[in-house]
């Protein structure tokens, strides 16, 4: 059996115990709250956002995490665009980036590219120390 302590006057306003028999009736009403899905897209004021946003998703070292990325910043900057400056198709591109694509090494230095962005090869005790 659940024991409350919830105080006598608040039981008097139309509160009663949980006696671990069933639901409490009567009780605070849950305001229902609307949320979004967090869209990286949003915060993607400056270059310099977008470079780090990637720089995030290579240090995981998932290939879908990189892909998903790469998807986000084209879509922010336009995809038509993106296909334009790589030579690809906007089509090819969708599902190059989409969640279950796997996009090829030479599709992915293309887009980075026509971001304006370069890849840099780091030791990792260097990266780390810093």
């Amino acid at each position: 059996m659940l024991t409350t302590c919830i105080p006598e006057d608040t039981l008097k306003k139309g509160y009663r115990k949980n006696t671990g028999t069933g639901p409490i009736s009567g009780g605070l009403k849950m305001k229902k709250e609307n949320t979004t899905l967090w869209n990286p897209v949003e915060h993607f004021d400056t270059e310099e956002d977008i470079a780090a946003y990637l720089e995030a998703a290579l240090e995981e070292n998932d290939t879908a995490l990189i892909a998903a990325a790469l998807g986000d910043i084209a879509r922010a900057i336009g995809m038509s665009k993106i296909a334009e400056d790589t030579g690809l198709g906007r089509e090819s591109l969708y599902k190059a980036l989409s969640p279950s694509g796997n996009p090829e090494l030479s599709t992915v230095l293309k887009i980075i590219e026509a971001l304006g962005l370069h890849l840099q090869a780091v030791p990792k005790k260097i990266k780390n120390a810093g």
